[in-house]
């Protein structure tokens, strides 16, 4: 009996032990396969790591690529804009040049006006030179004829006669010389008229972009806001050249700054030591007669105005100590006056260009 417990015992612990050992074995297999398991995630989060970093190389280079790409279109941008900046500045010079022509041929009609005046008036005053010389030609021969006369009856009359008819003769002969005298003075007459601008300064400097002009006249020298001068340069053996207007716009104590109004090429850009000139201004005041009707471009009544602002007196008698007869339209009676006086004569249509507007 004794032994069949410890055979039981023994079947027992065998079954105990052989499931004991299967139950571990099969742990054992579970441990080997979850380690497996977990290097395989491992390897996995390693690939997926790597992969994840080549990601992120890819997206910084992507977001790298994407600022170059944001530049570039950028530059596209910038390069657009500048094209209708430089289109923009294009058709604005073409406007400007347009205006200039246009300003430029009414400059020139403008001037071909006045020389169409001066050019009629001259040939009046040449009628009217004519028409007196013959007068005085005829005077003469009549009191040449009266003087044979008169010798021809001092031969027939007495000794009284004879003095009282000397002393007529001296009178003749003084009355004959005075008559060649006005025939030579007007022979020699001819009008006075200011066909050029004087010089009255100096351009100092130019700045292109702007189209501004620095010249060396300033508060001091009376210059004021709206004067306007011609410039020129005075070229050895070529005469001058002309520029263009400037109009002025900030005066200073010894300088004053304007802006050219007839724009021309390049080559003929206002350059520092070319001349500016005026037939309104100069240093001093100037005396004005103004003649005529004047409804060409100002009325008497702003010619008056523009011409006192320059510093200038209009006076309402015309005599020896006028500086300028200004000579509008049916003024033809007051020009041989003028012309006698020795009194320069102005066209209406060539001083209006240098008053301010």
């Amino acid at each position: 009996m004794k032994n069949n417990i410890y055979l039981y015992l023994i079947l027992i612990s065998l079954l105990v032990g052989g499931f004991s050992g299967f139950i571990g074995y099969d742990h054992f297999k579970k441990a080997e396969k979850i380690k497996r398991k977990s290097e395989t995630i491992s390897q996995n989060i390693e690939i997926r790591k790597e992969e994840l970093e080549k990601k992120e190389v890819e997206l910084v280079d992507l977001e790298f690529e994407r600022r170059e790409k944001q530049t570039t279109v950028r530059e596209f941008a910038r390069a657009i804009l500048e094209q209708q900046t430089v289109q923009k500045e294009y058709k604005d010079l073409q406007e400007q040049l347009e205006a200039s022509v246009t300003r430029q041929k009414m400059m020139f009609m403008v001037n071909q006006e006045g020389v169409s005046e001066m050019q009629d008036q001259l040939a009046e005053d040449t009628t009217t030179i004519e028409r007196q010389t013959e007068n005085m030609i005829t005077i003469f021969d009549l009191e040449q004829e009266r003087l044979k006369t008169r010798e021809e009856l001092l031969k027939e009359v007495s000794k009284d006669e004879q003095q009282k008819h000397a002393k007529a003769l001296v009178e003749v002969e003084n009355a004959i010389d005075q008559a060649n005298f006005e025939l030579q003075r007007i022979n020699t007459l001819t009008p006075t008229v200011v066909k050029e601008p004087w010089v009255v300064g100096k351009v100092l400097d130019f700045y292109s972009p702007l189209n501004k002009v620095v010249i060396n006249l300033g508060s001091t020298d009376g210059i004021r806001q709206n004067f306007k001068f011609m410039i020129f340069s005075d070229r050895s053996g070529l005469g001058r050249i002309y520029k263009g207007m400037v109009v002025i716009k900030d005066v200073d104590e010894l300088v004053s700054t304007g802006t050219m109004l007839l724009e021309t090429r390049d080559s003929l850009n206002p350059v520092s030591g070319d001349s500016i000139g005026s037939v309104a201004y100069r240093k001093g005041e100037l005396t004005y007669y103004l003649a005529g009707d004047f409804r060409a471009k100002f009325r008497r009544s702003q010619m008056e105005e523009l011409i006192k602002y320059a510093g200038n007196r209009i006076v309402d008698d015309l005599d020896a100590n006028v500086d300028f007869f200004v000579m509008g339209a049916l003024a033809d009676n007051e020009v041989p006056m003028a012309t006698s006086l020795g009194v320069s004569i102005i066209p209406e249509g060539l001083i209006t260009p240098y008053l301010g507007e």
